[in-house]
């Protein structure tokens, strides 16, 4: 019995064993199971690759196409403007012809105007005799004007620069003489003042006053005998016999009377009678003119 089964199982194990290797071979063969569903994941991936690159492509071109289309209306928005430039500028080309046209017309015209008017300069007769004049009289080196002369402008305009130099020349003479005359105005205005000064002090001193702008000082006291010496003379302007005011903090101590004038000295006498009591006059008393004594 267990022959039969052993022997059963051993040909149940071989039929199964030569089922596998014929589906396992069956699988794994060049045409098989396995390399057909490797052949459609294959594929699959290619058509999925295809697919992207596609969307890929899709969407560049589209990019494109849009950065295309601002380029475009970029490049027809320069356009538009630079054709504008051009033809302002056109426009501006014509307007300076226009104008220069008209500016050469008109130089024309001057220039007529002009040599005209040099010729009339040329035949004008008081205008050559005035030349004539200042010719003969200043020495000037004047060229002559005749209107048929091709120079004629050049020589006006050397006429003109020598009048202009002799112009400049006769205002720095001007000035010359002004500042001269000034001088001079100043000088006998000095002069006058002086004769006034001289004038008057030859007055005060007539009428023996000593100048009212005297100050000086007592430089010998002797009141013994009423005597006083004071450090101004001739050159100080004291005059013999005019009266002096002794000054001691600020009030009149006597008067003195001049006797002598040395050439910076004065001998004075005291005038007692305006001596107040129990005051000497002191060696440094300010002496001024008794008519200026109320003002120091």
């Amino acid at each position: 019995m267990w022959k039969y089964l052993t022997l059963v199982s051993l040909v149940l194990v071989a039929v199964a064993a030569f089922v596998f290797y014929r589906t396992h071979t069956g699988m794994s063969a060049a045409q098989g199971e396995v390399a057909a569903l490797q052949a459609l994941v294959d594929t699959a991936a290619a058509k999925n690759k295809e697919v992207f690159m596609d969307r890929t492509i899709a969407a560049y071109a589209k990019l494109r196409g849009a950065w295309l289309q601002g380029r475009k209306t970029e490049v027809a928005e320069e356009k538009t403007k630079y054709e504008q430039q051009i033809a302002d500028g056109k426009a501006e080309i014509e307007r300076l012809k226009s104008e220069l046209e008209s500016l050469g017309s008109e130089a024309e015209e001057n220039k007529k105007r002009l040599n005209q008017t040099l010729q009339d300069m040329a035949s004008n007769e008081e205008l050559n005799k005035f030349l004539e004049e200042v010719r003969d009289k200043d020495g000037i080196e004047l060229l002559e004007m005749n209107p048929e002369d091709p120079n004629l402008l050049e020589n006006i305009a050397s006429n003109l620069r020598a009048l202009e130099a002799k112009k400049v020349e006769l205002a720095e003479e001007n000035t010359r003489v002004e500042a001269e005359i000034n001088l001079l105005s100043k000088r006998k205005t000095d002069v006058t003042e002086q004769i006034a000064a001289a004038e008057a002090l030859a007055k005060e001193r007539q009428a023996r006053i000593s100048p009212k702008e005297l100050n000086c000082r007592v430089v010998v006291s002797s009141p013994d005998w009423d005597y006083v010496i004071v450090d101004a003379g001739l050159d100080d302007g004291v005059v013999i016999g005019s009266h002096l005011a002794v000054i001691r903090d600020g009030k009149k101590i006597c008067e003195l009377a001049v006797t002598l004038v040395e050439k910076s000295r004065s001998s004075c006498d005291i005038v007692l009678n305006t001596l107040k009591t129990g005051e000497r006059v002191k060696v440094g008393d300010r002496i001024v003119s008794v008519r200026n004594e109320n003002k120091q």
